[in-house]
């Protein structure tokens, strides 16, 4: 966002942090109360509307505050809702392979994403990447 400052793109990033970290046991009650899948769902939703927020006004620092907040509250509710879809799902001697792949599957998303996204940023533009 070329009108952000660097200390309010430190708030910013950071914000995602707070939002998972403050979401990931309540996470794991909704999942266990409401069920996984619905919690992924509604995650998902989530997720998905609060990013395409972002790119509408990326140079106000409340709106990027906001969507980066939501966005790590959602995923924040991810992680523990696809350990109780598994542990519904998978039989009980295949469980810790299937969270084994599936958190594998999660940083080796993250970590594609981190080499192929700055050239997306580079030829779109930082909105592309939303």
């Amino acid at each position: 966002a070329a009108g952000v400052n660097q200390s309010s793109k430190g708030t910013i990033l950071s914000t995602f942090y707070y939002g998972y970290a403050c979401s990931q046991v309540p996470g794991g009650w909704a999942a266990q109360k409401i069920g996984g899948r619905r919690v992924l769902l509604l995650s998902f939703v989530l997720w998905s509307l609060t990013c395409a927020l972002v790119p509408l006004d990326p140079n106000r620092v409340f709106v990027l505050v906001l969507a980066r907040l939501l966005v790590g509250v959602a995923q924040g509710f991810i992680f523990p809702s696809i350990h109780t879809v598994l542990a519904q799902w998978v039989p009980p001697h295949e469980r810790s392979r299937s969270v084994s792949l599936t958190t594998s599957g999660m940083y080796l998303g993250a970590a594609a994403g981190m080499l192929l996204l700055p050239t997306l940023v580079k030829y779109r533009g930082p909105q592309s990447v939303f």
